[in-house]
């Protein structure tokens, strides 16, 4: 097989760069949300170094995988795909219009379950938001 072929054979297989991206993506929320490889890999039942070669982008994430650790991450999975982008298929930003802290807001603020401590809450974000 020529250099020509075999590099073309790389390409396809890394999924044309989306691989890095959803790794990328991988690390980002799991270092965002103070958690080890070890910690993420025990809440999907996996390796910390299967969950190492998803954010290298050297192994590719099943659909069955991707939405086990969205559940486990609490973020949609959507997030994963809304960074990947291709030459003539610009990225769509944030998931819809979020930045990944407003979605790690969004899923604190639902842990708490005091009514009256949500809206306390809301009307500080809504306050500093004003600023």
């Amino acid at each position: 097989m020529t250099q020509r072929k075999l590099n073309e054979s790389r390409e396809l297989r890394s999924g044309d760069g989306f691989d890095f991206q959803i790794g990328q993506r991988l690390r980002g929320l799991r270092v965002a949300r103070g958690l080890t490889q070890a910690e993420v890999a025990t809440k999907v039942n996996l390796s910390f170094q299967q969950i190492q070669k998803y954010e290298s982008g050297q192994s590719s994430v099943s659909a069955a995988k991707l939405c086990t650790l969205a559940l486990a991450l609490e973020v949609p999975v959507s997030f994963f795909f809304d960074e990947c982008s291709s030459p003539g298929h610009p990225s769509s930003g944030a998931s819809n219009g979020f930045t990944e802290e407003a979605w790690l807001l969004a899923g604190q603020f639902d842990r708490i379950e005091n009514s009256k401590t949500r809206a306390q809450v809301l009307a500080l974000v809504k306050c500093l938001a004003e600023e």
